[in-house]
């Protein structure tokens, strides 16, 4: 399959669907057809305390197990969300992470298919 890379302008994203459509200066700013977001959990880590109380941290990713030692469960099906709670005696914070998708006006990345059908992908932020 031969295909190109691509830089350009988000102008819609479906968070739903994890799908965003681009507009290409370099092609006279012709949109795309809808283009899938490659998915990219990132890995935060938390380490707090308060006083001397070191908080206790169960955290939540669908990924293999990274053996960070810190209460971590895995799951088979990749959630867009990684959840984290942290605990400590009079203290409780929740960390919520999404999944990154691109936000309209962004420039990204894509590498785009040759088959004439306009598939293609979102790989990442420029």
């Amino acid at each position: 399959m031969q295909g190109s890379i691509r830089t350009g302008k988000v102008s819609s994203v479906d968070a739903d669907k994890r799908t965003a459509r681009v507009i290409f200066g370099d092609r006279g700013d012709m949109v795309s057809a809808v283009l899938t977001v490659l998915r990219n959990s990132p890995l935060i880590t938390a380490d707090i305390t308060t006083g001397d109380n070191k908080w206790t941290v169960k955290e939540s990713y669908a990924s293999a197990p990274r053996d960070l030692s810190r209460g971590e469960e895995y799951t088979k099906n990749p959630p867009d969300v990684i959840k984290s709670e942290l605990v400590s005696e009079r203290h409780k914070a929740v960390i919520t992470v999404h999944g990154w998708l691109p936000y309209i006006g962004q420039t990204v990345l894509c590498i785009m298919s040759d088959s004439g059908e306009g598939a293609g992908y979102i790989i990442g932020g420029v």
